[in-house]
């Protein structure tokens, strides 16, 4: 070969294109193995994601099984074994099957999956710790982390290579809800109002006081502080200071409850911020008595009247405040709605020497009685003592104000009357806390302490005490009694059955709203409403007034339904819950976790003054929605008989008997429904119903 032909052998190019082009090809080959690879894994996990999160969705789905443990569920244990198992089933065991090759499997917080760094310890899905009994809102959990892992999985392409695995990870957690559609027109009345006040005022006239130190609000109304939960009440307290008026003026103590203070000198019912107490009256609930000490008057000679220093009237004792007070509701009452330990004491001074002394007691309503007729002999005092007392006295509950009046008499034909046969004192007979405008209101209990004699005090002084108010615990879930029976025959002393009234031919309280037909039923406005629910959703006021500006999405007022329709309420009630002709659904309480229970319903929450003047059919107004509760239906009234006798629980003692009445009882619960979530952890022990939220 000679130099040109090799010269010109090494300088062409021409077979180069084929070696570059399959070396090329190689590579593009190895990087389509690796994307297909890498697509199918990430294809892989991603299906596990999904199928990880329906089985987090699925388990916050099964969180209702938290608020029935000790009736649905024996432990901790079994209510996670139930809320697991369901997450099992919608992770592939029965729904969303496993995509491609390996084995699936899931573990939650309650056992082997740890907590992430930098997280709290989650425990397990219910209370943290296991215990139910511990209702720490930090030993509340209602969460469930998901881990899924999809092991063993094969490559598409290089079999031999090994295998991988895919893993997500989950959390679902009950949040409150956002807003709701309810299942009946009812809006709750609830005791949870914003600010509680008092006003001190001239019982007599109604005027208010002056001389008050440091007063909250006008001359002399001051704000309460609380709540905080005593028992079934929710406690309010305050420390007012004063000077007491003129000798023998009664100072009444009124009360404003409502979303904000109000000064009650010059109301008697409600404002559209505050209701005042006692509603449709100027005076107050309790009362103190202003009198001239031996100081500053001294008892005469034979022959001038006796002289009345302090005045205690007691009834019985109050649940959450040490020693009797003038003010008595049915929360202290015995079973027949009366108390029998009323009583008055009373320190009067006699002239020095005069024999046959006497002292007498009437407790009446509207004014002294005139004459000696309804006056009672008081007992005398023990040697030394000036203090006379009353004998018991019994009193029914529900009836208002009580005047306290007193006469005196001794040797000699010297008698008559204190304070000139105007009362000295007053005893305040409350009702039971179901209706804003019976005697009392929401006030189940009242009483001053922290001075010796709180209800007494010498004119010209300072009077200095402590208010203590007991306010009806409201809309709440009560204790469960796991062994209490179930349906018809539960009993539990600490879970009464509440009233609901929905319409009553007496005119009085009644709970109806118009919140919207759902179209294609027929039937009068209320029945549709009852037996199919309402068409229009509602959402949280939280000013808790009507009309709320701006007007929210969906609207958080609800239009009262005026009159009384207790026919179609009754219809609408046995064709919802009826079965057949003369029987009802089962009535599984205590257990409000069985699926599909129809007994179930989710109700407005509203302000507890707001239907005052809007009852009865008096006129059409609108009321706030301030949250939503879950209520759990064990009777009604016009219930089939079967129903009656085999299934459900009797009426509660407050509830009309006349046959006039469409109310329904039961039981709030705490629940968990379908909805929009808020964002707000569910607060677990609370009527208001929650959703499951995904939050990773």
């Amino acid at each position: 070969m000679t130099r040109f032909e090799l010269k010109h052998l090494v300088r062409d190019e021409s077979g180069n294109m084929f070696v570059a082009g399959a070396a090329a090809l190689v590579l593009f080959a190895a990087i389509l193995v690796i994307v297909l690879e890498g697509g199918r894994y990430l294809q892989l996990r991603r299906h596990l994601q999904t199928r990880t999160d329906a089985a987090a969705l699925a388990a916050g789905q099964a969180l209702n099984a938290c608020f029935n443990i000790g009736t649905g569920f024996a432990d901790e244990t079994a209510a996670d074994n139930f809320i697991e198992t369901a997450a099992k089933s919608y992770g592939g065991v029965d729904y969303n099957k496993q995509f491609s090759s390996g084995t699936t499997g899931y573990v939650f917080q309650s056992n082997s999956f740890a907590t992430p760094a930098g997280n709290p310890p989650l425990g397990h899905e219910c209370f943290v710790d296991g215990n139910p009994l511990n209702t720490a809102a930090s030993n509340l959990n209602l969460t469930v982390d998901v881990k899924g892992t999809q092991s063993g999985i094969g490559k598409f392409f290089f079999k031999g290579s090994g295998l991988v695995t895919a893993h997500a990870w989950s959390r679902v957690q009950l949040q409150v809800i956002k807003d709701l559609r309810p299942a009946m027109p009812l809006a709750v009345p609830d005791v949870n109002p914003k600010h509680v006040a008092v006003t001190f005022v001239n019982n007599s006239t109604g005027a208010v006081l002056t001389g008050c130190t440091a007063p909250t609000l006008g001359s002399c109304t001051y704000a309460l502080t609380g709540p905080t939960s005593s028992g079934i009440l929710n406690a309010w307290s305050a420390s007012p200071s004063f000077t007491m008026p003129a000798t023998d003026t009664n100072v009444g103590m009124r009360v404003s409850i409502g979303p904000d203070n109000g000064d009650c000198s010059g109301t008697t019912t409600a404002t559209p911020t505050f209701t005042c107490y006692d509603y449709g009256a100027n005076t107050g609930i309790l009362a103190i008595r202003s009198f001239s000490p031996a100081s500053a008057t001294p008892v005469g000679a034979a022959g001038t009247p006796a002289l009345l220093r302090e005045v205690t009237p007691t009834t019985c004792l109050q649940g959450n405040i040490a020693g009797g007070t003038p003010y008595f509701s049915t929360y202290q009452t015995a079973a027949n709605g009366n108390c029998d330990q009323v009583g008055v004491t009373a320190n009067v001074d006699f002239p020095s020497g005069v024999s046959n002394k006497s002292v007498q007691v009437a407790i009446a309503q509207n004014g002294c009685p005139n004459g000696s007729g309804g006056y009672s002999n008081m007992n005398a005092p023990p040697a030394g003592s000036n203090t006379w007392s009353s004998d018991p006295i019994t009193l029914p509950a529900g009836n208002g104000k009580y005047d306290v009046c007193l006469s005196w008499s001794y040797a000699g034909g010297n008698s008559g009357n204190f304070n000139a046969k105007q009362p000295v004192q007053e005893i305040f007979s409350a009702s039971d806390g179901t209706d804003p405008s019976r005697p009392g209101g929401p006030i189940l209990s009242a009483g001053f302490t922290g001075a010796t004699s709180p209800y007494s005090f010498a004119a010209g002084m300072p009077a200095s005490f402590n208010v203590l108010l007991g306010l009806a615990g409201g809309v709440h879930v009560n204790p469960k009694c796991p062994g209490g029976g179930t349906g018809k025959t539960y009993s539990c002393a600490t879970d009464p059955t509440v009233l609901l009234r929905t319409a009553n031919t007496s005119g009085s309280l009644n709970y109806a709203i118009d919140c919207g037909q759902i179209p294609g039923n027929t039937g009068g406005n209320l029945y549709q409403m009852m037996r199919y629910g309402c068409g229009n959703s509602f959402s949280v006021n939280n000013n808790d007034i009507c009309p709320d500006t701006p007007v929210p999405t969906p609207t958080d007022c609800a239009p009262v339904m005026t009159g009384d329709k207790t026919g179609q309420v009754k219809q609408a009630l046995n064709d919802r819950l009826g079965v057949g002709s003369n029987d009802c659904q089962p009535n599984n309480y205590p257990n409000t976790s069985v699926p599909g229970d129809k007994r179930i319903v989710m109700l407005v929450d509203t302000d507890f003054s707001a239907y005052l003047g809007n009852q009865g059919g008096s006129g059409s107004s609108d009321v706030p929605v301030v949250a939503f509760a879950t209520f759990y239906i064990t009777g009604w009234d016009g219930a089939p008989s079967q129903c009656v006798s085999t299934k459900n629980e009797p009426p509660p003692p407050n509830s009309d008997s006349k046959g006039n009445s469409s109310n329904l009882w039961g039981h709030f619960i705490s629940f968990e429904t379908n909805g929009d979530p808020s964002g707000i952890k569910c607060p677990g022990n609370s009527v208001t119903p929650c959703v499951a939220a995904l939050v990773r």
